[in-house]
């Protein structure tokens, strides 16, 4: 048997702690049949698999002794199954995602549970799905989705090594509100507002340690304002740049730590045009410069055709 060289779920990547509020049964049986995902590498001894096409297929507690699934966790999954939809109405009926990884030499196919949420009586997807995140044979987190009457409507999180790390509303299908995204520690990274599914409003962005490192403001998906970049640690800006529509229009004005103005300089769509000043952290003007659609001219060329 050859060595393993499979990449392993790091160790606390599922705990039963980290389902959050998904039902008893989901918290009994997820860790298992996750686990089932890498056992085929530690068995086989091979780092090569294949992954196998994925799609959706509904199953009712009347079908699921005769789905067609195969290889290592079958069982479990039928169990995690019937478990779903113990307890329902008489025809309720659940749509899941069933993956495979199929070992490259012999064969060997490992079999896991990749989704699974409930669908209404129109047959909708409805309640929440836990959506499985893999890389090749890794686990590396999953979803919990939110769906009513076959939209998203809720608050979807995504879970990575067993922590949060971002948070999307959903309303009526579309994204709506504050977005954040956080770091491992539960420390927010990103926020921005959204309205009908586009990016709409205040963003901002925040180093490891808390502190705000850049906002901004958004218009349809693209930066429009002014954007500011912070010193590290420090409420003290060290960048200030205006957007229109997603280009840099406007001045462009950069600043030592103590808050002494560094350098001014005049931007179009992305190019600089006009007169470009340095300055010390005395405040002394030190150098000027002067542009015209992005290139360094002289003052002759740019007092005669600049303006």
């Amino acid at each position: 048997m050859g060595q393993c060289r499979v990449p392993q779920i790091p160790q606390g990547e599922v705990r039963a702690q980290d389902v959050g509020n998904m039902k008893p049964y989901m918290k009994r049986h997820f860790p298992f049949w996750l686990m089932l995902l890498l056992a085929g590498a530690v068995i086989a001894g091979e780092p090569s698999f294949d992954v196998g096409e994925e799609e959706r297929q509904t199953v009712t507690a009347d079908t699921v002794d005769s789905l067609a699934v195969s290889g290592v966790g079958a069982p479990e999954i039928k169990r995690t199954i019937a478990a779903t939809l113990a307890g329902k109405p008489d025809g309720t009926r659940a749509s899941i995602i069933l993956g495979t990884l199929t070992e490259g030499s012999s064969r060997w196919q490992v079999t896991y549970l990749k989704s699974i949420v409930l669908l209404d009586a129109q047959g909708r997807l409805d309640g929440e799905e836990k959506y499985i995140i893999s890389q090749g044979v890794t686990v590396t987190g999953y979803r919990l989705i939110p769906w009513k009457n076959g939209v998203k409507e809720g608050t979807e999180k995504t879970f990575l090594g067993g922590r949060l790390r971002e948070e999307l509303p959903w309303k009526n299908g579309k994204i709506e509100g504050l977005r954040r995204s956080f770091f491992a520690d539960g420390q927010v990274e990103i926020e921005s507002q959204y309205d009908n599914g586009v990016a709409n409003g205040p963003t901002r962005a925040y180093a490891a340690d808390g502190s705000l490192i850049r906002e901004g403001s958004l218009k349809q998906g693209k930066r429009d304002g002014t954007m500011t970049e912070y010193w590290p640690g420090a409420r003290q800006a060290k960048r200030v740049v205006v957007y229109r529509n997603g280009l840099v229009t406007g001045m462009v004005r950069e600043y030592y730590l103590g808050g002494k103005l560094k350098r001014e300089v005049a931007m179009k769509d992305e190019a600089y045009q006009g007169e470009d000043r340095l300055y010390n952290e005395a405040g002394q003007l030190t150098q000027t410069r002067y542009w015209m659609n992005g290139d360094v001219v002289t003052k002759d060329v740019f007092e005669g055709k600049g303006k």
